[in-house]
């Protein structure tokens, strides 16, 4: 038996990424800042909007990187 989060030779070759399925893993409780970003990314996106787009990512951004991580590089 194979574990999900492991990429096959090939995969990797082709640059796949696994996604575990949200019903393996527990409910996370709702980010609403992230929810908002992504909410006015998908608006621009319907108007094409760059700007609003390029708005919404760099939200979604700083949001992200305020969550705790580890710092340098990664592999």
């Amino acid at each position: 038996m194979s574990l999900p989060f492991v990429l096959k030779e090939e995969d990797k070759k082709a640059g796949g990424v696994v996604v575990e399925h949200r019903s393996e893993r527990e409910p996370r409780p709702r980010n609403l800042g992230l929810e908002a970003a992504a909410e006015e990314l998908l608006k621009s996106m319907e108007r094409k909007d760059v700007q609003g787009m390029a708005n919404a990512l760099t939200s979604a951004f700083y949001l992200l990187d305020a969550m705790p991580h580890a710092e340098g590089e990664h592999e």
